[in-house]
């Protein structure tokens, strides 16, 4: 690859770290978001970017609503209309009028055999997972043993805004050193054309 090819590479990959950062920060205040972290590599065909995501949980924000789902070391199970189960670990469910509760796309959730948890008035969730009213077990959603399930709370976005910007600023400083390489590299071979010209 020539100079100019590489500096080009370059700055390819300085704009991926970029969208990559702006992203992380466009999604800070997305509940259970997680963050993208660039990740480089280099090889004879020049500088590559790919995005690895960050698995690690966010915070726990209050919400004090009683279907406000979120889990520590596992994940709920959900399904949607067309039986398709998906796992997430956090979520804002509404109890329906079967006794269903229902996500803001309308998936269900469901226990560990995959058959939708129907909540039954004045059953509450506890942290194993166990769905009750008093010491009547009512249910149990499909979490591993392992896991935390915490009631009446949303999980944040795993992003820090401080360090997203910082990762902003120093892509833009690659993609400009990038340039600025470039136009070095075009400036000595327009020199070195108008020097042999002189000889000529």
């Amino acid at each position: 690859m020539t100079g100019i090819q590489w500096a080009a590479q370059a700055m390819h990959a300085a704009q991926e770290r970029l969208d990559i950062a702006t992203g992380n920060l466009a999604n800070a205040s997305s509940d259970a978001f997680q963050r993208l972290r660039a990740r480089g590599s280099i090889d004879r065909n020049g500088v590559h970017i790919r995005a690895v995501a960050d698995a690690r949980a966010g915070a726990l924000r209050p919400t004090g609503r009683p279907f406000d789902l979120a889990v520590r070391g596992g994940t709920l199970q959900v399904r949607d209309a067309r039986g398709a189960i998906a796992r997430v670990e956090n979520a804002r469910f509404t109890r329906d009028r079967f006794g269903a509760l229902r996500d803001s796309r309308g998936r269900v959730l469901v226990d560990a055999a995959q058959h939708p948890l129907r909540v039954p008035p004045g059953a509450r969730f506890y942290s194993d997972g166990t769905l009750r009213i008093g010491a009547r077990l009512c249910g149990r959603v499909g979490i591993a043993a392992s896991a935390t399930l915490d009631v009446g709370f949303a999980m944040t976005a795993n992003v820090d805004a401080i360090s997203e910007m910082v990762d902003v600023l120093a892509a833009q400083r690659s993609f400009e050193g990038a340039q600025r390489v470039i136009t070095r590299i075009e400036a000595t071979r327009k020199k070195a054309t108008d020097e042999v010209a002189q000889l000529q």
